[in-house]
């Protein structure tokens, strides 16, 4: 949960300027086509520079879907193609935020979700259990 509400409030700093700094790059850092092809991977979006920019288009309404994604519920083929993104040496947002301060805080959410992805599939089953031993 700390990584999620950091990464949530990372989010948060966001303005429409930040998006709109990353979209109108020509030629962007390859680190930051590796953090949008990793959202477009938990969106169910196609990924590449082309893709990204579109979702991109509308900053405001681009933020707003960071904000309320359905972390409870992402697949688990999602979650595998992510790993690909999350593992990456260059996926730090250390590293991106050297690239794009908008980048760092994006790259920061698609590492929570993973985490919470990770997390979420521990408690779970506890969580069933301490319900069961409730009743």
């Amino acid at each position: 949960m700390p990584a999620l509400n950091k990464a949530l409030a990372a989010l948060d700093t966001l303005n429409k300027a930040d998006i709109g700094e990353m979209k109108n790059y020509a030629q962007p850092p390859e680190d930051l086509v590796l953090v949008m092809d990793a959202v477009s991977i938990l969106l169910g979006k196609k990924t590449g520079w082309d893709e990204a920019k579109k979702m991109m288009s509308n900053p405001g309404e681009f933020i707003t879907t960071l904000q309320k994604y359905d972390k409870d519920n992402i697949k688990e083929s999602i979650l595998k193609k992510l790993k690909k993104y999350v593992n990456d040496p260059k996926f730090e947002p250390d590293l991106i935020a050297k690239k794009s301060v908008a980048g760092k805080s994006i790259c920061m959410w698609c590492r929570a979700m993973d985490k919470y992805a990770e997390v979420k599939k521990v408690v779970i089953p506890k969580e069933e259990k301490l319900a069961e031993a409730m009743k």
